[in-house]
Parts: structure tokens; C-alpha cells; sequence
């Protein structure tokens, strides 16, 4: 009896995946088959002779047509649909995944600075949506640390580190708050995977437990140094996971990091390359090697001298017209009725220096810029060489 009631339990529950195996995919194979029967009835209609060739082909045809037709109304449909869960979903989660963002930039930004300007830690920390990795290794060194024999510029570092009294925490707590999961996906929203791959409930509760006591651990400096790298964790991580659900946040995080990137690269060199050794014997093997050249090449410093003192000596007009020779010659930064506002109409110098050649053959292949300095002089001054416009 136990054998034939387990047996009735398999044919079941087999007869169960079936069926919703078929309902499943039950579009799919109504395509198939009319395919099949489409291409049949065409393949028939070579065998058969008299009316049965134009009823078969006839057939065949109508529904390879009908087939093609349907996939192509269905694929639109599936199109249409996708765009508008889409829109919905960036719609309800916008919230949380922009917060998300700009914690995780803050943070990263605070990893990367602590780790540029202190001793302590050695690889960057990026991408942790797709890998916690450089994160562990970060957190090792970091719990290795010593507070009470540590030097004021790691404490410092560490203060900063860990400063969670700021806006951006306040509002991702509020945001997880309000993160009804399994309304969305009751809704329609959300996919399962989707639902599961956000912060689990056991993450969000946690963190939020940590957000109502974080006084208790850290409050303008650090109190509880393991607490504080617990919740710098777990701050990474809900961020992390919220970030990697969808593929225009990951693009937006990763916009993010290029800028922490260069941001980072800048603090180093200001505050670390440019105090260290080797930057200093760089400058002072540079400032010999120019001595050097100029020793052996003393007209050249002679030159040099010269573009110093004009430099000094170089007037207003003199740089207005230095900008309106790449105006005219070359490219600028400043638009010439910009440049020409600043001349006066009856300076010789001005009037001369648009009257050699190199400026007329310029201006005689721009109508737009030679126009414009006509309009400034007037043609009595320029007419010989620009001639009429």
C-alpha cells in the first residue's frame, strides 16, 4: 500500500511539473507546431498534384505568414511591457538606489583618502558590487590597527574614516525603512531574484539596529572602534547590494569611482608624491640638468631673460592682442567681439598689428571674423587691405 501510494505521489506531482511546464512554455510550442505543420504542408505540396499543390502551399504559406507575424507582434508586445516594468521599477526604487549611490561614493572616497594618506593599508578599494575582496583585505589591516599606539595622523585618518554623522547615512536608514519588498514583488515589480538579491531583511534590521545606537559606538570620534568597522561593513555592503540589483546603477557607481579615481590620484600627488623623496631628488636632478644646458647654451637663457621681462612689462593691449593673433591664426579661448571690446579704435598698435600680412591672408579666408573687426574699425582704417565685405 506504501508503494502504491508513493507511487501515486510521483505521478502527480510529475503530472503537476508538466502541466506547468506546458503552461509555461505553452506559446512556444503553439509555434513549433505551426511551424511544423507550415512547413509540412509546403514540403507536401511538391508530392501532390492538381488542386492539393495550391490548397497545401496555400496553407503552408498562410501560416509560416501568420507565425512570422504573431512572433513579430509578441516580441513587441514583450518589448513594450519590459520598458514600462522598467520605468515602474526605476519609478519606485529611484529613492533608495540614488541614496544608495551617493553613500557608496562617500565612502569609498573616505576608504581611498584613508588609504592614500596613511601607512596602514596598501591596495584601493573599488567595485564591491562585484567583489568584496580588496574590501576584506581592507578591513584586515584595519582591525589590526592599534588606537592607543597609533600616531595622530592614522587617529585623524580614522576619525574621518568612520564619520557617520552626516546626511547621506541619516537618509539611506530612512530610505530602508520605507523598502517594502514583497509589496513590489506582489505588485509585479520586482522578479523573485530581483526581490532576494536586495538587502535581506536580517541585513536591514541589523543595520537599522546599528543606525538607532550609533552614538554608543561613534560620536565625532571613534568609542567602539570594532563596532565602527562593523557598521562601515554593513554600510558597504546593503549599498553594494542595492547597486549590483540593477544595470544602470552599476553604470551610475561606476561613473562615481572614475571621478573618486582622479580625485584620489590628485591627493597623492599633492600630499604624498610631491613631499617624498624621490620627488624631491627628481626636482633637484631637473634643476641641475637645466643648469647644465643653459651653462652650454647661454643664449638660450638670454632668451629666456627677455620673454621674462616682457613679460613684466606686457600691457593689457599687449595681452588682448597676443589672444586675438590666436583668434585669428590659430584657436582661442575667447570669441573675437569678446577681444575687440577691449581695444581701442584709435590705437596705432592695434591698427597696425591687424594690417600685417600674416593677419590679412588669415582673415581673408574668415568672412566672419573680418566682418567683425570692420565693424569695430570701420573701413577707412582697413579698407586697402580687407576690402569690401
Amino acid at each position: 500500500m506504501r508503494r502504491i501510494s508513493k507511487f501515486k505521489k510521483l505521478l502527480k506531482s510529475t503530472r503537476s511539473s508538466i502541466c506547468s511546464k506546458l503552461q509555461k512554455n505553452a506559446k512556444q510550442m503553439i509555434y513549433s507546431i505551426v511551424f511544423i505543420c507550415g512547413v509540412g504542408l509546403i514540403s507536401l505540396s511538391f508530392l501532390v498534384k492538381d488542386n492539393w499543390i495550391n490548397i497545401c502551399s496555400g496553407v503552408g504559406t498562410g501560416l509560416l505568414t501568420s507565425l512570422v507575424v504573431s512572433v513579430i507582434i509578441n516580441a513587441e508586445n514583450n518589448a513594450r511591457e519590459k520598458r514600462k516594468k522598467d520605468e515602474e521599477k526605476r519609478f519606485v526604487l529611484n529613492d533608495i538606489i540614488e541614496i544608495s549611490i551617493d553613500v557608496y561614493e562617500d565612502v569609498i572616497h573616505r576608504i581611498n583618502e584613508f588609504i592614500t594618506l596613511t601607512d596602514v593599508t596598501d591596495k584601493p578599494v573599488y567595485k564591491l558590487y562585484d567583489d568584496f575582496t580588496t574590501y576584506n583585505h581592507f578591513e584586515e589591516q584595519l582591525k589590526a590597527i592599534d588606537i592607543a599606539a597609533a600616531s595622530d595622523e592614522v587617529k585623524k585618518g580614522l576619525n574621518t574614516l568612520f564619520n557617520f554623522d552626516n546626511y547621506r547615512i541619516d537618509h539611506l536608514v530612512a530610505e530602508l525603512k520605507r523598502l517594502p519588498k514583497l509589496e513590489y514583488f506582489l505588485r509585479g515589480i520586482l522578479t523573485q531574484e530581483e526581490c532576494n538579491n536586495l538587502i535581506s531583511n536580517l541585513a536591514n534590521d541589523s543595520y537599522l539596529e546599528y543606525a538607532t545606537h550609533i552614538q554608543d559606538f561613534w560620536y565625532n570620534e571613534i568609542k567602539n572602534k570594532d563596532k565602527c568597522i562593523q557598521f562601515l561593513r554593513m554600510t558597504i555592503y546593503i549599498c553594494s547590494k542595492t547597486i549590483s540589483c540593477f544595470l544602470y546603477s552599476r553604470k551610475k557607481a561606476e561613473e562615481k569611482e572614475k571621478l573618486i579615481q582622479e580625485r584620489i590620484d590628485q591627493l597623492y600627488y599633492d600630499e604624498v608624491y610631491s613631499k617624498s623623496d624621490e620627488y624631491i631628488e627628481e626636482q633637484i636632478g631637473r634643476a641641475e640638468a637645466e643648469a647644465e644646458y643653459f651653462a652650454e647654451h647661454p643664449e638660450e637663457w638670454e632668451r629666456l631673460e627677455r620673454q621674462f621681462e616682457e613679460s613684466i612689462n606686457e600691457t593689457p593691449e599687449d595681452r588682448v592682442l597676443k589672444n586675438l593673433y590666436c583668434c585669428i591664426c590659430g584657436i582661442s579661448a575667447y570669441g573675437i567681439e569678446e577681444l575687440l571690446a577691449k581695444l581701442d579704435t584709435k590705437s596705432k598698435r592695434a591698427i597696425a598689428f591687424l594690417k600685417t600680412e600674416e593677419i590679412q591672408k588669415s582673415l581673408k579666408k574668415k568672412r566672419k571674423l573680418r566682418k567683425a573687426i570692420v565693424d569695430k574699425f570701420g573701413k577707412d582704417y582697413l579698407n586697402v587691405n580687407i576690402g569690401d565685405t
